[in-house]
């Protein structure tokens, strides 16, 4: 039985066999030939017989002798050269081979092409072996179209030989030879070889000591290889699997290792499509390698790559559209600190990479894009890039399309580490989602994401953290958006870097870090950004700031809706242009800067808010559109340069000021309200340039609304409020004594101070319209000093509170003029006040109304006093108290009231020296009209003074003359017209009328009294006089005057009181003129008029003496010359020594002259 290989034979014993019950158990490995066989001997010469060694032929017709392939077999075939082993043919042939089959030396048969393989299966046959050993063949299994197992045993190839297995045309190999495992022969060795389509199935078979672990070739065939958990050894400059299929030949790898020696490329693709399913490559060079057309798709496994000298994960590149599709892979470097430079995943050329889940670590660099690369790789599905490397590189691109989404994770650490890098070239890079995180030391280090390109890098919903600097763009494009945080670390931490070339686009978005002297956002070189709904915190403690600008480009930085906190400078600009619009708002903690504009920096700010100073310096330039500072001891801060605010408002913290101006700058602040301060807008430390406030308010401040304490600043204040919190010291407008530029004030209205506007020096100062209202003890305008200052106020109105003390005060020092046109003050003390020393300064008022003072206008010193068209209302002590060189009242009304009227304090004019000029002045209700005292002159023409109590005028013993043209001088009953006190006055009267006195002239003194013109003069007291003329006056001229008295007698209507002769000459055309004339009709016998050595001339007219119905006339030594009639008495009158005289009413056309006989 055992020599019979018939089918029919082999059919029979089986058939017996299972009658007769026996068993087959699979531990006998007997089992013969199925149903198709026909296995033989090889044809290879002899008789023919079958001595166990031969090889073995199944399927077909050739061969000699059927054998039994039930039994163990061991084949030399380097006996049976151009024979393989076994040979299996045809596809109704399927044999199972019990028994160990051994197979061994395959001779080099060189060039002659006859190194037949171990095992041979083509053409659809199968077989299976239960055990086979296959050792020092030239190549072990080839499946041509035929299918192969093999359950148990080894294969062994030769030093030198080829492929371990070989399919092609569909064909099958199965190893189940676990423990044993493969060895190839070595270097130019393969472990599989698939030609055209087919598959390989190990089910943990190793193989070991091959150069290409499994080949894929032929045109449009689909091959597999199951590796299960077997492992193939690749040997040195070796490769585990390689990819060459044409067309559509494509090829799956499941499961398995590929293991290298060496330097090694894991897999290699550069046609076709290769699969990897669950398969690992480690302790190779170079993971993958993918160029060509060829396609890598990998799914699970692990890449793990070891190299002294820098290592490949994946490379995809090439001329063609190489691609690589990675799925839940990890991809490892050496990482071991030894100072490896692999790179995970390399991209170069047009083709694709995806990776997706995937991990790639312990790289220098995780993923690199080639210079050149046009290419497209994609980051997805929550993969991570970590360069456990110090100073690793995450990604790096330097030409093609980088997109990264689905929660990826890039991490990188190191001082030099980079999360993405991208380099020279028009790399993109897109990422939505997903973070990049710095793992240094916890204190920051390295780069999130440098860009250095020509292309485009978008980050949407991005998380970037950990790193020094954030983001870096130095060329090319940013885009931040979506949810993106980007968050710096360490003590000079940034988070965004825009520098040279480099534009960013930053949108909701939230940028953290600083540190405690970073920058949270940076633009220098010609860098630009534009930022808009983004959040920028700083950390830190020390001098960090928000955004920092030194760039040259024209877009500069764009800043809408921004919120800026936690830095010490929000706002940093020392070069370029920078937009801040929208709701934004600057935060600086503990009363940092705001906003700080330097050297060539360029700021416009439309909306939002500043917490913190606002700082300009250089040649800067900041504008300011509806914008609030607040809380910053000084507000605006301006060294030099330009700082112009719109709308908007300053609050402060109760000190410091809210716009400090120290150097040369244009300053302009339009509709702007500031508050809560201690000043308003102080100018100091000599500054100049300009300051100019149109409207808005400065309000709530302890000292000055608007200081400006030195400089050469020209300032301009024009329709705004300024509102002290009325405290002692508190002032609206303060120039200081150094101050050389002008101030300019147009409808500004100031109050609640106790000062309104204090000059201290300067040049000049022009107040037009506006108010001032200043509090108890307070002044309204105080000019207390400066060379040839020049005050003008106009329209102004100045308002106390009833207790303040004056309305305008001009101190001792000052020098200039001080005019004042149209300007009401009230409810002061003393209206304008010009202290004593003043003796260069000049006072002009011009429409003035002064009201409800205790005192008008008191100019104890100074050079001219001009008050034109005015009107004085007081209370007390003078309507106007003058002591300077000159004083010209025009039209000028003067009205008193109160007690002091009836106490006789209140003078209308008083002056205590100087040229006294009076022009159509009114005078009334005072004690005295005007009291001239001192040196000086007084000449008062045209006017009134009525309603007066004590004198009209009032002259002094040391004024040298006084003069009244057309006045009208009307008092209430009492007191006397125009008093002479003595000195050597020369006074002259002028068609001047006096009424409602009791003395109507009185003059004392050896000085003259000159009355002439129309002067009329009348007074109703008894006891008065119409002309008094004291004993020492040494002369005294009535011309055309008119005396008329009323009273009960013993009052006089020329009372000489002199101890010389009076002289009387007539001067008229009327014949019947008399000279003295008593008529008593209704007198009470009382002397009328008494005279001695009086000489009297008629020049040949008039009567002498004429006396009538008991009027007496008593004249001694008397002279009655040239008259047509000396002496007319009627009616029981007497002309005597002494008259009676009962009443008097006396017209007299005179001159009288006094003289020494």
């Amino acid at each position: 039985m055992r020599r019979v290989l018939k089918h029919h034979v082999c059919f029979c014993f089986l058939s017996t066999a299972l009658l007769a019950g026996v068993s087959l158990i699979a531990a006998q490995e007997k089992v013969y030939a199925q149903s198709q066989g026909n296995c033989r001997v090889a044809a290879v010469g002899g008789d023919g017989s079958d001595n166990g060694e031969q090889p073995i032929v199944c399927g077909g017709s050739e061969g000699r002798l059927g054998v039994s392939v039930s039994d163990g077999r061991t084949i030399d075939m380097d006996k049976y050269p151009g024979w393989p082993a076994v040979e299996v043919r045809g596809g109704d042939t399927n044999i199972t081979m019990g028994g160990m089959l051994r197979v061994t030396n395959t001779g080099d048969r060189g060039s002659s092409g006859r190194n037949e393989p171990a095992i041979k299966v083509h053409g659809g046959g199968k077989l299976k072996l239960m055990e086979a050993t296959i050792v020092d063949v030239h190549k072990g299994i080839v499946a041509d179209g035929g299918f192969v197992t093999v359950m148990a045993g080894s294969i062994k190839i030769k030093d030198g030989g080829d492929a371990v297995i070989e399919v092609s045309k569909g064909g099958r190999v199965t190893l189940m030879m676990k423990g044993q495992g493969v060895r190839g022969g070595g270097s130019n060795s393969t472990g599989i070889v698939m030609d055209g389509g087919g598959t390989v199935v190990l089910d943990g078979t190793n193989f070991t000591q091959v150069t290409t672990g499994i080949m894929i070739k032929g045109n449009g065939g689909k091959a597999s290889v199951n590796m299960g958990e077997g492992k193939i050894t690749v040997g040195s400059s070796g490769r585990g699997i390689v990819m060459q299929g044409q067309g559509e030949a494509s090829a799956t790898v499941m499961g398995g290792e590929i293991v290298g020696s060496g330097s090694v490329v894991g897999a290699e693709v550069s046609s076709g499509t290769l699969t990897l399913m669950g398969t690992s490559f480690t302790k190779v060079t170079m993971g993958a390698e993918v160029k060509g057309d060829g396609k890598l798709k990998m799914t699970e496994g692990k890449i793990v790559v070891t190299s002294a000298n820098g290592g490949t994960g994946l490379s995809v590149g090439g001329t063609g559209k190489a691609s690589a599709t990675v799925t839940n892979v990890k991809i490892v470097g050496k990482g071991d600190g030894s100072g490896d430079k692999g790179t995970g995943v390399v991209m170069m050329g047009d083709g694709e990479v995806m990776l997706m889940g995937t991990t790639v670590e312990s790289f220098l660099t995780g993923v690199e894009m080639k210079s050149g690369t046009s290419g497209t790789v994609t980051v997805t599905g929550g993969t991570k890039i970590v360069t456990t490397v110090e100073n690793g590189v995450g990604i790096k691109v330097e030409g093609g399309t980088l997109k990264i989404n689905g929660e990826s994770t890039i991490e990188a650490k190191g001082q030099k580490a980079v999360g993405i890098k991208i380099t020279e070239g028009n790399g993109s890079v897109t990422m939505m989602g997903g973070k990049i995180e710095g793992k240094g030391d916890g204190s920051g280090q390295g780069i999130g994401v440098d860009m250095a390109g020509d292309g485009t890098v978008t980050l949407t919903s991005v998380g970037v953290e950990g790193f020094e600097t954030g983001v870096k763009v130095s060329k090319g494009k940013v885009t931040i958006s979506g949810e993106s945080a980007i968050t710096a670390r360490g003590k000079k931490a940034v988070g965004v870097q825009i520098t040279e070339t480099g534009k960013a686009e930053v949108i909701g978005a939230t940028i953290e870090g600083g540190g405690d002297w970073g920058t949270v956002l940076k633009v220098e070189g010609q860098g630009k950004a534009e930022l808009k709904d983004v959040t920028i915190v700083g950390k830190g403690n020390g001098g960090n700031k928000g955004v920092e600008v030194d760039t040259l480009s024209e877009e500069g930085v764009k800043l809408t809706n921004v919120e800026i906190e936690g830095v010490t400078t929000g706002v940093s600009v020392s070069k370029g242009k920078v937009m801040i619009s929208g709701e934004s708002t600057i935060t600086a903690k503990g009363g940092g800067t705001g906003l700080s504009v330097s050297g060539m920096g360029e700021v416009t700010m439309m909306g939002g808010k500043i917490e913190g100073s606002v700082s300009v310096s250089g040649t800067g330039n900041a504008e300011l559109k509806d914008v609030e500072i607040s809380k910053a001891t000084t507000g605006v801060s301006v060294t030099s340069g330009k700082f112009v605010m719109r709308r908007g408002k300053i609050t402060g913290s109760e000190r410091g000021s809210g716009v400090d101006i120290s150097g040369k700058g244009e300053v302009t602040l339009e509709e702007v309200d500031i508050s809560k301060v201690g000043y308003g807008v102080s100018v100091s430390e000599g500054a100049s340039g300009t300051l100019t406030v149109k409207k808005g308010s400065i309000k709530g401040f302890t000292g000055t609304g608007v200081s400006v304490e030195e400089g050469a600043v020209v300032v301009n204040v024009d329709g705004t409020k300024i509102m002290g919190k009325g405290s002692g010291t508190s002032k609206g407008v303060s120039v200081g004594s150094s101050v050389t530029g002008a101030v300019t004030l147009k409808d500004v209205t100031v109050s609640e101070v106790a000062t309104g506007v204090q000059m201290l020096g300067g040049k000049k100062l022009t107040m037009e319209r506006g108010s001032i209202t200043v509090v108890e003890n307070g002044v309204g305008v105080s000019v207390e000093g400066g060379e040839e200052v020049t005050v003008n106020l106009d329209g102004t109105k100045i308002t106390g509170s009833g207790t303040s003390r004056n309305g305008v005060y001009v101190g001792s020092s000052v020098t200039g003029a001080v005019t004042l046109k149209d300007v009401t003050i009230s409810e002061v003390a003393t209206g304008v006040y010009v202290k004593s020393g003043a003796t260069k300064a000049e006072l002009t008022l011009t429409g003035v109304t002064i009201e409800v003072v205790e005192k008008g206008v008191q100019m104890l010193g100074g050079k001219k006093l001009v008050m034109e068209r005015g009107s004085i209302g007081f209370t007390r002590s003078y309507g106007v108290n003058v002591g300077g060189e000159m004083t010209q009242l025009t039209k000028t009304v003067i009205t008193g009231s109160g007690e002091a009227v009836n106490s006789g304090v209140s003078k209308g004019v008083y002056a205590t020296g100087g040229e006294v000029t009076l022009t159509d002045v009114t005078i009334s209700q005072v004690a005295t009209g005007v009291s001239m005292m001192g040196g000086g002159t007084l000449m008062m023409t045209k006017g009134e003074i009525k309603e007066f109590t004590t004198e009209g005028v009032n002259v002094g013993i040391s004024v040298i003359s006084a003069e009244l043209k057309g006045t009208v001088i009307t008092g209430k009953g009492s007191g006397t017209g125009v008093k002479v006190s003595g000195g050597k006055v020369g006074m002259t009267l002028a068609d001047v009328t006096v009424s409602g006195v009791q003395t109507g002239v009185e003059m004392n003194g050896t000085g003259a009294l000159m009355i002439s013109g129309s002067s009329t003069i009348e007074f109703t007291s008894d006891n008065g006089y119409g002309v008094y003329v004291g004993s020492s006056v040494t002369r005294a001229e009535l011309t055309k005057t008119v005396i008329r008295g009323e009273g009960n007698g013993s009052e006089y209507g020329v009372y000489v009181a002199h101890g010389g002769k009076v002289g009387m000459k007539y001067e008229g055309n009327n014949a019947d003129a008399t000279f003295l004339k008593v008529d008593a009709t209704e007198g009470a016998n009382k002397a009328d008029i008494k005279g001695a050595l009086i000489k009297i001339d008629g020049q040949g007219k008039g009567l002498g003496v004429h006396v009538m119905n008991g009027g007496r006339v008593m004249l001694k030594n008397t002279v009655l010359a040239n008259v047509v009639k000396g002496v007319d008495i009627f009616l029981e009158s007497m002309f005597h020594l002494f008259l009676r005289l009962l009443s008097v009413s006396c017209v007299m056309c005179v001159c009288i002259v006094f003289f020494t006989l």
